[in-house]
C-alpha cells in the first residue's frame, strides 16, 4: 500500500470550488448524481471499465467524488483548465485514471483512497480510449510530445500503486510550501510508485520512497531525473503558473 502523507500547507495557488463538470461522453456509466458537496458516480458493473470525458475535473475543499460498481475508470479532461483536487476522491478497490494535458494538482489537505491511481498529463487518441474500455490498459507514452502539463502531489494518497506521467512532477511534504528542505513523504516499503517525466521529479533531500520507486524519462533514462535542490520557492511558482507545464 502506498501512502503519500502530506500536511496542509500555506503555499501559493488557488482553490477549486466546483465538482467535476460538463461530462459529455460516457461509457459503462449508470448514473452521475450530485447532492450538495458530493458527487456519486456509479458504473454498470464491477467487472467493467468505465470512461467519462469532462470539460473540467476539479474538486473543491470539503467536496467528495465517489466511484462505485466499476473495475477501472478513465477520467479524461479535454478543457483547458488544470485539474485542482483539494477535496476527496473515494474509490476503494477501483483503479482510477485521471488524464489532463493541462496538468493536475493534488492540493494540501486533499484525500485520495483508491485501488490504484494513474495521473497523467498525456494526450490520448479515440482508439486508445476504446482499447481502455475493452482491456483496461493505456498505451505506453513513446514521445515527450505526448506530455504537456505537470503533476503536483501535496495531499494524502492511499493506493496499491501510483503512476505519474508529466512534464515536471513534484512530490512534496512541506509545512511552508516554499521551503522544501523539511518533511518527507510517507510511503510504505515495497509499494510501487512509478514516475515518468521529461522534465524533473522534485522531492526533499533524504526522501526515501521504498524499493519499488522508479523515476525515469520517456527514453528510459534514470540519470539526473530526481532533483533535491529546494533553495528557491519552486512550488509557489509551479502552483501559480497559468499552465502547470510552464514551471521551471
Amino acid at each position: 500500500m502506498v501512502r503519500l502523507s502530506l500536511p496542509r500547507s500555506v503555499c501559493g495557488g488557488h482553490y477549486a470550488h466546483a465538482l467535476p463538470e460538463n461530462n459529455h461522453d460516457m461509457q459503462h456509466i449508470a448514473s452521475i448524481v450530485s447532492s450538495g458537496d458530493t458527487m456519486n458516480i456509479t458504473g454498470e458493473g464491477a467487472n467493467l471499465n468505465s470512461f467519462i470525458k469532462w470539460n473540467d475535473f476539479s474538486i473543491g475543499v470539503n467536496e467528495i467524488v465517489k466511484f462505485e460498481n466499476m473495475q477501472k475508470i478513465l477520467n479524461l479532461v479535454d478543457g483547458n483548465k488544470i485539474s485542482e483536487i483539494y477535496g476527496t476522491i473515494n474509490a476503494p478497490g477501483i483503479d482510477v485514471f485521471l488524464l489532463n494535458p493541462s496538468g493536475v494538482i493534488f492540493g494540501a489537505g486533499s484525500q485520495v483512497d483508491v485501488g490504484s491511481l494513474t495521473v497523467s498529463a498525456r494526450t490520448i487518441s479515440e482508439d486508445a480510449i476504446s482499447n481502455f474500455i475493452s482491456t483496461g490498459n493505456l498505451p505506453e507514452v513513446t514521445t515527450d510530445s505526448d506530455i504537456t502539463g505537470g503533476i503536483v502531489f501535496l495531499g494524502n494518497v492511499t493506493a496499491n500503486k501510483i503512476v505519474a506521467e508529466g512534464n515536471n512532477i513534484a512530490l512534496y511534504n512541506s509545512a511552508t510550501g516554499a521551503d522544501k528542505s523539511t518533511g518527507l513523504l510517507n510511503v510504505t516499503q515495497n509499494s510501487e510508485l512509478k514516475v515518468t517525466s521529461y522534465g524533473h521529479v522534485d522531492m526533499p533531500t533524504g526522501q526515501s520512497l521504498g524499493t519499488n520507486f522508479t523515476a525515469k524519462d520517456f527514453s528510459g533514462n534514470t540519470t539526473g531525473i530526481v532533483r533535491n535542490d529546494f533553495t528557491t520557492p519552486y512550488l509557489t511558482t509551479f502552483m501559480k503558473s497559468t499552465t502547470v507545464g510552464n514551471a521551471t
